[in-house]
């Protein structure tokens, strides 16, 4: 086993690095990172460990500079991903918004009220709502 921080040859059972003072924890992951050397395939147990080494990386309780790579990547495209899957649909939520909006102003217009104050009859009745709700939940 080596040093992660300096690269010194350690003995089995060190946790301690005598060259450096870095605290080596010592993961048990041979096997996996071997698997993904090889492009062997990857059973779910087997991505359920590199799961939770890499919660480790992030937490800072493994060390391993391998799982740190893994976790960067897949940390990117994570949030890549995110960041399209969301872009795709503002367009969409933005025209239910305004389509809502629109249907709104049409209700109080065919009874001759203009938007504005149908706007302000909607948030007033909804405020008072709110009132009504808070002042039962507040006998209770």
């Amino acid at each position: 086993m080596f040093c992660n921080k300096c690269g010194c040859e350690l003995k089995d059972g060190e946790n301690i690095c005598l060259a450096c003072g870095n605290d080596i924890t010592k993961v048990d992951i041979p096997d996996l990172m071997e698997k993904l050397e090889k492009n062997d395939s990857l059973y779910f147990e087997d991505i359920v460990e590199l799961f939770k080494l890499m919660i480790a990386s992030i937490t800072g309780k493994e060390k391993n500079k391998k799982i740190r790579n893994i976790t960067i990547i897949f940390v990117y495209v994570i949030g890549i991903s995110l960041f399209i899957f969301l872009g795709a649909f503002i367009r969409p939520i933005g025209y239910f918004i305004l389509n809502i909006k629109n249907s709104f102003d049409s209700f109080w217009m065919a009874f001759g009220i203009s938007p504005r104050i149908g706007g302000d009859i909607l948030f007033f009745g909804i405020f008072i709502g709110i009132i009504f709700i808070l002042k039962k939940n507040s006998e209770k």
